[in-house]
């Protein structure tokens, strides 16, 4: 048995367990970069990934030396995945991506020793229309790192800030080609993708940093060290911030509009829960018991995520916002944005509203999401004066304006 553990250590430890006599025996550790993939053969691990902030490859059988040397050598980084290998063949499907190159998916065949283009981004898509993404370290007020990249815009300026949040809250940005980050750079935003606590991927002190992420936690202070980091850095107008994400990435950007609305010129929310407590399955359902009912009213999760659910806070918001959201999402129902936007135009606050009904949770139809490209740099535009394409909104969405 092959087994990744991270007990009694910051990053995982991965071992091999003799089942008939019990024997551990340690494989692989890295103690300053985390597991994220083990290339397996025959039921043995040949190699091993791992990542900081960009991809590593560790082979542990000196056989397959010579076809991950020979791979990086041709891609020109590190930066791949084998994401398919079947376990009796020496043909193995190759994924390979960095900030500045579009996700692309060979073949490698280890007997011929060959890689092959499988399928690669369209020939339209020019490296050199893109900007380069760099590793920064921000320390939070407590003294926590937290790891995330920065991109800035060709040229020279004082640029306004995106500050682009992650999902999850339980994942991470990688070291990838990211087309939102290259849009926004593209209309000449810096760009910061923040992995704040409770990330996974940079080991556990920082994952247990942020254990109530999802009651809120800390993000919302993360995200305020961040513009406060920034502000040392003379390409940055931290006068004009925006806050930007998808799913809980869309939370996080309503929960730093209302625990600092000072701070921020305009937020960005597509798909993003604003009620924690029904998110959470911590509200008292029909025929729950009296026991029960006193545990969920009382527990420490439930008021926490009350304290930070933005639905009971939209007096609070005074930033422009930006809404997203779909029919058939299944992660965060529709009622979660449609009660917000209510709210907020209740409480006389500005918010556009944009409605996709044949998405799910995110974007899946090509124009859906150039429909969605389109609002969002118009909207960010108006409200931090970055530059913006001309032209109308992609005629063949189903967007409808709610």
């Amino acid at each position: 048995m092959i087994v990744a553990d991270n007990d009694n250590t910051n990053t995982m430890r991965l071992y091999s367990i003799d089942l008939s006599t019990s024997q551990v025996t340690e494989i692989f550790h890295n103690p300053s970069e985390e597991i994220l993939d083990v290339f397996m053969k025959r039921g043995k691990p040949m190699a091993v990934s791992t990542a900081d902030m960009s991809f590593h490859w560790h082979v542990l059988d000196p056989s397959y030396a010579e076809d991950f040397e020979y791979i990086a050598n041709q891609i020109g980084s590190e930066n791949f995945d084998i994401v398919r290998s079947v376990d009796t063949s020496d043909k193995w499907l190759v994924f390979s991506s960095t900030p500045t190159k579009p996700r692309t998916i060979y073949i490698y065949d280890k007997e011929e020793k060959k890689l092959k283009t499988f399928l690669k981004p369209s020939d339209r898509l020019v490296s050199n229309d893109f900007v380069e993404t760099r590793p920064v370290f921000i320390k939070a007020r407590d003294g926590i790192e937290l790891p995330c990249y920065l991109s800035l815009p060709k040229g020279r300026g004082t640029f306004p800030l995106v500050l682009y949040v992650h999902g999850g809250p339980e994942s991470r940005f990688y070291y990838r080609f990211n087309p939102w980050v290259q849009l926004l750079a593209n209309r000449g935003y810096a760009v910061v993708q923040v992995n704040y606590r409770g990330s996974l991927g940079f080991g556990k002190r920082l994952f247990k940093a942020g254990s109530d992420a999802r009651q809120g936690g800390s993000i919302a202070q993360d995200l305020e060290d961040v513009v406060q980091w920034a502000t040392s850095n003379k390409d940055i107008d931290t006068s004009r911030v925006a806050v930007f994400g998808f799913s809980y990435g869309g939370f996080s950007t309503l929960l730093a509009l209302s625990v600092n609305p000072e701070l921020y010129a305009a937020g960005v929310d597509a798909f993003g829960p604003s009620d924690l407590v029904r998110i959470g399955n911590l509200f008292v359902r029909a025929g729950t018991s009296l026991k029960d009912r006193r545990e969920l009213v009382f527990s420490g999760k439930r008021k926490k995520a009350e304290g930070n659910s933005p639905l009971n806070f939209v007096e609070k918001i005074q930033a422009p916002l930006l809404v997203a959201h779909s029919r058939f999402d299944r992660n965060v129902p529709e009622e979660h944005s449609d009660e917000l936007v209510a709210a907020m135009r209740n409480a006389g606050k500005c918010v556009q509203y944009v409605f996709y009904p044949d998405e799910a949770h995110g974007f899946e139809l090509p124009e859906n999401a150039m429909d969605f490209a389109k609002r969002l740099e118009d909207f960010l535009a108006h409200h931090l004066c970055g530059r913006r394409q001309k032209g109308e909104f992609v005629p063949n969405s189903s967007a409808k304006v709610k």
